[in-house]
């Protein structure tokens, strides 16, 4: 038996009501999944419905909060009818109906209860019951899950996975990485990850392997009641190879089928392999191909199932997505292997399907093609914006006012128009270039996206230069603040901030670099460049933000991370020598840092005064 609290409100315009009903419940957790599923359908039409679902309490129990909002016109009901019952009826007579159970919601005696499988609502009025479907079967047994891979993808995809019911072992080659892991060590900085990972190994459905052998995939055929989902969360870097720069490297996704091929026992119950990993159109094709020809006599299907997280926010844009997109194939595969593709996917993500999440099967070449064209509009916008704001700096306009307008056009958005030092990270440096090689081998000329790419090149390339105008570099101490290519990770690859560095150490300048969470990294990134003595001698690594800025001539803000924003201007004046701020994340604000006589420049903000060949051409 499960108690049920029930409210409702009313809200009138001319033409239709809306009620809001909102219901909470424990009750097991397959009863709330079938309370959900026939929710959908017993209300009549139109209707809206969004719902919310906690997550799963311990001993099967799930604390239910359920918000459903539903739209009549003038199918409404009358008093002590039933919602499938409802007849004609005026304005009024739904005002009235809303009301009265407005009113009679908050008193003591109205409830929604559950026994056996029938819901009743009751109420002085109205009084109606809603019969409930019979309890769909259970799975016997969760979901068989294998990550490979546990970079900033594959740990938070498994981790996540896990959080919705998996069960889920990920693969960790790196022995240093794998015993991190292992004693409850998280090597990566990703907000919430560490809790998220705790808990679900706690919970038993989280574990880690140092291959695919140490998995349970050679177990022999009957082993697994539903399908295996193989996840290759492997890095796809951007080809080194003459002939080939530019392009996807997939040899980790090739040598993970490869293995995968070797390890699965002969006859094996149906394996779903999906490429987290973000691969040119037509790699699941060749993967599919390449399997074949190593196993025809083991059952698989390769699917796409691009993941959409940010850096920083990975584990909130897991549990929380715009949409999850499955890549389905066609062609010369079973319909049977396709159909347990779509199961398995769909008893995965029902979690947060049930939240509202849309659920897209789509071909699997366009799931491929959409995790790129994604990637490269992003770069796009934030290229385009850089442009702007270095036109802003010599027109007397402000990026921030030009930003803000541009993004209240719904067709435009407000999402990545900040100005800023250009893009880094993992995946748009790599992913516009190979989306670009891509579209080359079909003879496809992708001009925007290529534009996107030199445009930012050319941005990392001349911050630098920016600095020179302004001030001597050579024999100057310069205070490099935030290393990662953002904040809130402590990835460095592509950073913007390293590749200034390089350029300031070859203009002779020495830097002090600090970074909340990426200083190891970023070291780590700097010694593999090998650079000459007499430059990285002039490297500092300062362990505070208070000895990065002790005596330096200048000082940069490449990653906007709350200590730096949040430090008092005259603290910065009492620890630096010179009066130099470059804000190249338009975090700080000018009236305070001039305040303590300060010099900023900000990328996209204009000088005090307007140059006076724009003051000609007014």
């Amino acid at each position: 038996m499960a108690t049920l609290a029930q409210s409702a409100s009313y809200r009138g315009k001319v033409g239709k009501v809306a009620a809001t009903l909102t219901v909470t419940a424990t009750a097991p957790t397959a009863w709330g999944d079938a309370w959900w599923s026939w929710a959908r359908t017993a209300w009549p039409g139109p209707m809206s419905t969004r719902f919310h679902r906690q997550p799963a309490g311990g001993g099967g129990q799930l604390p239910m909060a359920i918000t459903a909002s539903f739209w009549w016109g003038r199918n409404i009901p009358t008093h002590g009818s039933t919602p499938s019952q409802a007849g004609g009826g005026s304005h009024a007579r739904m005002k009235t109906w809303f009301s009265s159970l407005c009113a009679t919601c908050h008193s003591t005696n109205s409830r929604l209860s559950c026994k056996g499988w029938e819901v009743r609502a009751t109420y002085p009025l109205p009084n109606w019951s809603l019969p409930m479907p019979p309890l769909p079967p259970v799975p016997p047994h969760p979901l068989e899950v294998i990550m490979v891979g546990a970079g900033y993808v594959g740990l938070v995809s498994g981790a996540a996975m896990a959080r919705l019911g998996a069960t889920v072992t990920v693969v960790e080659s790196n022995p240093g990485r794998l015993t991190a892991l292992r004693s409850g060590t998280i090597p990566l900085h990703e907000p919430g990850l560490g809790e998220l990972v705790a808990s679900e190994r706690a919970a038993n459905r989280l574990h880690f392997a140092a291959n695919l052998a140490e998995t349970a995939l050679s177990a022999p055929a009957g082993t697994f009641k539903a399908p295996r989902l193989v996840f290759l969360a492997v890095g796809t870097p951007e080809n080194t190879k003459p002939g080939q720069q530019g392009a996807a490297d997939l040899s980790a996704v090739q040598a993970a089928l490869d293995e995968l091929a070797s390890l699965l026992p002969p006859n094996p119950s149906l394996t779903i392999l999906a490429t987290k990993s973000t691969v040119p159109v037509g790699t699941g094709a060749a993967l599919a191909r390449r399997f074949q020809a190593l196993r025809p006599d083991a059952p698989l299907v390769v699917t796409s199932n691009p993941e959409f997280l940010a850096e920083g926010q990975a584990v909130h844009n897991f549990l929380n997505p715009d949409r999850i997109l499955v890549g389905l194939p066609g062609g010369d595969t079973p319909p049977s292997y396709v159909q347990a593709a779509r199961q398995a996917y769909s008893q995965l993500y029902a979690p947060l399907v049930i939240k509202g999440v849309p659920l897209l099967f789509t071909k699997r070449e366009s799931a491929e093609l959409a995790k790129y064209a994604a990637n490269a509009f992003l770069a796009v916008k934030i290229a385009f914006m850089g442009e702007i704001a270095d036109f802003c700096e010599h027109s007397g306009a402000s990026v921030d006012e030009v930003a803000h307008a541009m993004g209240l056009d719904p067709r435009i958005g407000p999402e990545f128009l900040e100005a800023g030092p250009g893009y880094g990270g993992s995946c748009l440096p790599k992913d516009v270039p190979a989306l670009v090689a891509s579209a080359a081998q079909s003879n496809i000329t992708l001009t925007v996206p290529q534009a996107a790419h030199l445009a930012n090149k050319a941005r990392k390339a001349g911050l630098g230069g920016r600095m020179a105008r302004v001030m001597h570099l050579a024999g100057k101490r310069i205070a490099l603040l935030g290393l990662a290519f953002k904040a809130g990770t402590d990835d460095v690859r592509a950073s913007p901030a390293l590749d200034l560095a390089t350029d300031l150490l070859s203009q002779g300048a020495s830097l002090a670099l600090h970074d909340p969470e990426a200083l190891a990294n970023a070291r780590a990134a700097m010694q593999a460049l090998d650079l000459p003595p007499q430059q990285s001698e002039r490297l500092h690594w300062a362990p505070t933000l208070e000895a990065a800025l002790t005596g330096a001539d200048a000082a940069v803000l490449l990653a906007a991370w709350p200590c730096y924003k949040d430090i008092a201007p005259d603290h910065m004046a009492q620890l630096m020598k010179g009066r130099h701020l470059f804000d190249f994340r338009r975090a700080w604000q000018p009236q305070p840092l001039r305040a303590a006589g300060f010099t900023l420049h900000a990328v996209g903000m204009a000088e005090e005064t307007i140059p006076s060949h724009c003051d000609s051409e007014l």
